[in-house]
């Protein structure tokens, strides 16, 4: 294309100069068509850029409550955004299996499940803390009648807050199989006021394991065992802990064009300090703003989660080998 321009330029009998500024305005010009149709394309292909949310009891009022955040993220995508609301992270997770949605905001097991079935979404960003954490850890908690070192758990009790830890609890057995006996009352306040009283020696709970150890760290059910006025704190030991789980985590489909991850990313990493309004609407619970993700995270959640998967289909096989 230069040679062809450089050729007809010079038959019209055009200096070198000349020529030379209308080879870099062609150029310039179609690097500019490149792009402008670059810019274009995902967006006519997406049509309606959609965020899917599991709404709760917590989160009555969800659409209104959280309109800054999607008029803010329309402006900086430049097109249409639309909520997605779930009941569940389950639905959630067919939605991004069955490409309804093309981001969403997850639990950190959530998206290990999402990517254990298809491998097509990519987290971009985890929530923080008022500690600048982004994650947590599960915690076995020894009270002062309980055993010093996981090795001496053996048949004991422990006792689980609540159900809804279940990711927390199959983490747990899944890495510390020997420990087989988890009750929980029916609440998790009834369970955490059965432990203080003694009747069970070990708590299955999570912490930042961050901040002052003395103070229970800063998040947590020590620290959550410090305010509430425990004063042997120091005899409340965390004998086992997982690695870090990250907190709810803002993930997009793979598939979805470089421009618009950047763009995303870059806006929700700032988005505390730039639009804090924004910010508060779609992140209540952490206001720390939030980290860059990376899938690497995720690692022991898609452990589990794969093991899981292997542990029931071996066990199918076996019911049809049997039937």
């Amino acid at each position: 294309m230069k040679n062809k321009n450089a050729h007809l330029l010079s038959n019209f009998g055009f200096s070198p100069l000349i020529r030379s500024i209308v080879q870099i305005f062609c150029i310039l010009a179609a690097l500019f068509s490149t792009t402008a149709k670059s810019f274009s394309d995902w967006r006519s292909d997406i049509g309606v850029f959609r965020v899917g949310v599991v709404l709760s009891a917590q989160l009555q009022g969800f659409p209104d409550r959280a309109e800054p955040f999607r008029l803010a993220l329309s402006e900086i995508l430049e097109i249409d955004v639309e909520f997605f609301p779930a009941r569940s992270a389950q639905s959630l997770v067919e939605a991004l299996v069955a490409d309804r949605i093309e981001y969403a905001i997850l639990p950190a097991t959530a998206y290990a499940l999402t990517w254990q079935i298809c491998e097509c979404v990519e987290p971009i960003a985890i929530a923080k803390s008022f500690d600048g954490t982004d994650g947590y850890h599960t915690v076995l908690v020894s009270g002062p009648t309980g055993p010093a070192t996981i090795e001496e758990v053996g048949s004991q009790p422990i006792a689980v807050l609540s159900e809804d830890t279940i990711s927390q609890k199959l983490l747990f057995e899944r890495q510390i199989p020997q420990a087989t006996n988890l009750l929980s009352q029916a609440s998790a306040d009834q369970t955490l006021s059965a432990f203080l009283r003694g009747e069970y020696p070990m708590l299955l709970g999570w912490s930042s394991m961050n901040g002052d150890a003395s103070l229970g760290y800063s998040r947590g059910t020590l620290h959550q065992l410090q305010q509430m006025g425990v004063e042997n704190l120091q005899e409340y030991k965390v004998i086992w802990k997982s690695e870090q789980i990250p907190h709810s985590s803002h993930v997009v489909r793979s598939k979805l064009a470089a421009e618009p991850k950047n763009i995303i990313r870059n806006f929700l990493t700032n988005l505390v300090e730039r639009n804090p309004v924004a910010y508060d609407s779609i992140e209540p619970h952490h206001s720390g703003g939030l980290n860059v993700a990376r899938h690497s995270r995720y690692k022991v959640l898609i452990d589990l989660v794969e093991k899981i998967s292997a542990s029931q289909s071996a066990d199918t096989e076996t019911l049809q080998e049997t039937d």
